[in-house]
């Protein structure tokens, strides 16, 4: 607020408002709408209409083919990439910060590092790849196709993938992972305050560690071994209703928990030092766990059986829809030879799919194995 008195002096004034513009550039383009015009450099006011320096408050609008040619900061308004449009880095390594504004990319987004916090948000439907770096305090919804080197969700952060997640180095959670699409992850580690919500397909290639809270309704495979294990001042818990398969050893640590209604699978060994519950069925080579200081709840069945739900499952090009369901499914492919298993092997039923459409009303209710012309596996829950 101003507090003028007596005589105002012009000279002195248009000094204080000249000192004003300098100081506080962006001040002036705040929430002004930019659609690009052309290809060219973010930072070049001549590909924008109107033209000018796009800044933080602005609504930006990508049609173009958009080279980043510094780095960006975003505390307010929004920056959109339309389809066939692309924002994507020059020789340089360079960043993104949105901090309290947004960035939807509906196109194609490339850049070195990548932040959203304070309240931000990132969605991507389309192409967002080629990141080393993704930092999430805030929001981040991706429908399209991201891969991420090293990918941090912060405390606040909220990461949903209906999409597809590539994962190549390593990811942390300290924050909120919701995945209904297909995700596969390097090395997955969850921080005692973190939770998953999986009902999609997680792939880990290597190893997996939660000191929170995970649920699981479809499947995980963990290619190495896992931990759960809190070593801080809570319990770490695993809830399964779908499959959970980990192709080396496994360790639950002591009063931690593993619990659901659904298939756990360890191709190794099997070690427990708290608590299994819930009518959970753990499959080991032996059929017995091979160390267990820990208490086993009789609800749980302890048997022998290899995990059905490979990998090859995420390559094959085509889809089971509505999944889950409680009476008929449909498959992309049309007409298929198919087998639906249980989740122990045994055959419920096999034929021909002549129109694409299986009814499945008088299987029980839990996981089933579709099998696809003798080859293709997805996982059907009823």
């Amino acid at each position: 607020m101003w507090y003028l008195s007596g005589e105002i002096n012009p000279r002195t004034t248009m000094k204080t408002i000249l000192l004003l513009l300098v100081l506080c550039p962006f001040a002036l383009t705040a929430q002004t709408t930019r659609t690009t015009v052309m290809a060219g450099d973010f930072y070049n006011p001549a590909i924008w209409s109107p033209v000018g320096f796009p800044a933080s408050g602005d609504q930006l609008y990508i049609n173009h083919a958009v080279v980043l040619n510094l780095d960006i900061y975003y505390n307010a308004g929004q920056i959109t990439i339309n389809p066939g449009g692309s924002l994507v880095q020059d020789a340089g390594q360079r960043s993104v910060w949105i901090d309290g504004g947004g960035l939807t990319n509906n196109g194609t987004f490339s850049t070195h590092f990548v932040w959203v916090s304070n309240g931000g948000y990132l969605t991507n439907t389309w192409d967002f790849t080629g990141i080393d770096s993704l930092m999430v305090q805030a929001d981040f919804t991706n429908s399209g196709t991201a891969g991420i080197n090293d990918f941090w969700v912060m405390i606040g952060g909220n990461v949903s993938n209906s999409g597809t997640l590539t994962n190549t180095d390593s990811m942390f959670v300290q924050g909120i992972f919701t995945n209904t699409g297909i995700a596969g992850i390097y090395d997955l580690a969850f921080d005692e305050m973190a939770s998953l919500n999986n009902s999609g397909s997680l792939n880990v290639s290597n190893n997996m560690h939660n000191q929170g809270y995970l649920y699981n309704s479809y499947t995980i495979e963990v290619a190495n071994d896992f931990s759960n294990c809190n070593t801080q001042n809570f319990n770490a818990v695993f809830e399964n209703d779908g499959i959970v398969c980990f192709g080396n050893d496994f360790l639950n640590c002591d009063t931690d928990t593993i619990t659901g209604s659904g298939d756990y699978f360890v191709g190794n060994l099997s070690s427990n030092l708290g608590v299994f519950s819930g009518n959970q069925t753990f499959h080991t080579p032996t059929g017995a766990l091979t160390v267990n200081l820990g208490t086993v709840q009789p609800s749980v069945t302890m048997t022998t059986g290899a995990c059905s739900a490979g990998m090859d499952e995420l390559s094959d090009e085509w889809s089971v829809f509505p999944n889950p369901t409680v009476d008929w499914v449909s498959l992309s492919q049309g007409e298929v030879e198919y087998a639906i298993y249980s989740i122990t092997g045994e055959l419920e039923m096999n034929g021909v799919a002549e129109d694409g459409r299986l009814d499945v009303r008088n299987l029980k209710s839990g996981v089933h194995i579709l099998r696809v012309n003798n080859s293709a596996i997805r996982m059907v829950k009823l």
